[in-house]
């Protein structure tokens, strides 16, 4: 919301909402532009997990695109010819973004981030519009401490009893991800669910 780059874009979820923690209001902006969503650039960046474009549930780039459309006539996100008229639509300072852009723009060419150590090819020049920015918060990623419970997924007392007929699974039983959430394990969160649930619902027909 300065209208400067914080941390590295291509971090894990948690680092962008501990490093949003630290912004004004929680908040955080995104900005790109027309280029960075073409095919060549999509397939470049080799996203992974739940944001791979392609995933089970997750649009492909085509449709990609159409969200963006369809969120712009939202006013969900805005468009812009030029960085200054986007830096109003989104109360952004306007110099700031500015330098910021180019900043960017120029370590893209380098193919080097040296400020933020991101991998040169999801690096891309924002030479040119249309740009498109979002304004974006959140506070929180998964359950990392829930109930918890013994192996047999039963939820426990302090004094490690087990409370009769009461269990837990998936990320309502705390302890399993021990503080941070390892999203480049695809389908982690989903597994343990699966597994964790199958074996309450074993133990609880028992």
């Amino acid at each position: 919301m300065n209208g400067e780059r914080f941390f590295n874009e291509s971090s894990p979820y948690q680092f962008d909402m501990n490093s949003a923690l630290k912004q004004p209001g929680y908040l955080e902006a995104t900005i790109w532009n027309e280029e960075s969503m073409d095919d060549e650039h999509l397939k470049q960046y080799h996203t992974l997990g739940c944001s791979r474009l392609g995933f089970s549930g997750i649009f492909n780039a085509e449709q990609a695109r159409e969200q963006v459309k369809i969120n712009v006539e939202a006013g969900l996100l805005k468009k812009a010819d030029t960085i200054e008229e986007l830096a109003k639509q989104l109360h952004l300072p306007v110099d700031n973004l500015k330098k910021t852009i180019k900043r960017y723009s120029d370590l893209a060419h380098q193919g080097q981030d040296e400020d933020f150590g991101k991998e040169s090819f999801r690096l891309v020049p924002l030479d040119k519009g249309p740009y498109y920015g979002a304004i974006l918060g959140g506070r929180l990623l998964a359950t990392f401490d829930g109930l918890r419970i013994n192996s047999n997924m039963q939820v426990i007392c302090e004094d490690g009893s087990a409370i009769e007929g009461l269990y837990a699974a998936g990320n309502c039983s705390g302890g399993f991800f021990w503080g941070s959430y390892p999203d480049r394990v695809p389908g982690l969160a989903a597994s343990h669910a699966d597994t964790f649930g199958r074996l309450a619902g074993k133990n609880a027909a028992e």
